[in-house]
């Protein structure tokens, strides 16, 4: 097992998951790709979610082999609070104990942590849920 999974291919393998989940017109972004936002050209979409994925903490599982461990943050945004909480409904039911097949090695399950719920937020609304699993 290698030292360390890479954060883009663990990337990869969430959206392959979230992708096929959103509703029609939504669409899985990473921070600071969202068109129209952030100063990105194109027009800012109707609804989205925008996933963020960062390294965390594990214990080492033995002497000599490194775990790797990600935290998930799935914020789906949109025009009204119904399909903002469409987008993260969906999302979090894609996701929710998936093991995940990264680099040719199976994660735990994907696992809830918290949820922050669909309020309004810079003109749209925006709910978050995070997970997190190892590999």
């Amino acid at each position: 097992m290698p030292p360390t999974i890479s954060a883009s291919l663990a990337w990869d393998a969430v959206t392959a998951l979230l992708t096929p989940a959103m509703p029609a017109g939504a669409s899985v972004y990473a921070p600071g790709t969202v068109p129209g936002a952030d100063g990105n050209a194109g027009t800012l979409p109707q609804k989205w979610m925008q996933l963020t994925l960062e390294r965390r903490f594990t214990e080492t599982a033995h002497v000599g082999r490194t775990r790797t461990a990600f935290r998930a943050y799935l914020r789906a945004v949109a025009d009204n609070e119904h399909n903002a909480d469409d987008i993260l409904t969906r999302g979090c039911e894609a996701i929710e104990e998936a093991l995940l097949v990264i680099d040719g090695e199976t994660s735990t399950p994907v696992a809830h942590e918290t949820t922050q719920a669909v309020k309004p937020d810079d003109g749209k609304h925006s709910g978050m849920a995070s997970y997190t699993f190892t590999l």
